[in-house]
């Protein structure tokens, strides 16, 4: 559809890695507009650091499968 215009990649900011190297695999020329920026909030009490909560474990699994992506579309043909 855009063929060799420049075009803006709107997605999540964890996605850019992986959607700006599939998309310059395919010979498109995308200007990456991440969004959705995770922020770190204040780590509260001393324990909060040293015992896993259930959304620190969600956002690490989200970290091991968009790596995981990235290597995946780096190693890809």
């Amino acid at each position: 559809m855009v063929k060799q215009d420049r075009f803006i990649l709107v997605t999540s900011a964890a996605h850019i890695p992986r959607s700006m190297t599939l998309l310059k695999k395919l010979g498109t020329h995308p200007i990456p507009a991440p969004t959705d920026y995770q922020v770190k909030e204040s780590e509260g009490t001393p324990s909060n650091r040293f015992y896993p909560t259930a959304d620190g474990l969600m956002k690490g699994q989200r970290a091991f499968y968009e790596y995981l992506a990235l290597i995946w579309t780096k190693i890809k043909k």
